[in-house]
């Protein structure tokens, strides 16, 4: 069969991206066996996605999501919530009230894992 190359590609460009590129883990469906595969992202569709959700102040929700999405989220003001015991949420405005039996998730990686403490991500910014 030969030598076997794979490359990812930028979800939204098709551009191809180094191994470690950031990426996001979509939610699936209810009949998916497995999740969903990855989506990668290159540098420049990770710059023009953060403008966009800076000019429309929302998030994107992946079940998995990308740096890029959290170093976005801290600096506009977002947390990831959801209902009390469940393993999936959404992004919340810190500011705002969270709906009935809502809570505030602890985000794997970070240091001060609040909503409103001092985060540190340990690896290198997505941009």
């Amino acid at each position: 069969m030969g030598k076997y190359w794979y490359r990812h590609r930028c979800c939204i460009c098709g551009q191809f991206v180094s191994w470690d590129a950031d990426n996001a883990t979509p939610f699936g469906d209810a009949n998916d066996y497995e999740p969903p595969d990855p989506e990668y992202f290159c540098i420049a569709c990770i710059k023009e996605q953060k403008t966009h959700y800076r000019k429309h102040n929302y998030l994107p929700t992946h079940w998995a999501f990308a740096k890029w999405e959290l170093e976005l989220a801290i600096e506009m003001g977002f947390w990831r919530a959801g209902p009390g015991g469940a393993a999936w949420g959404g992004w919340r405005k810190i500011d705002k009230p969270l709906p009935e039996d809502y809570k505030w998730q602890t985000i794997v990686g970070w240091e001060g894992n609040t909503p409103k403490g001092e985060m540190k991500w340990p690896r290198t910014k997505a941009t």
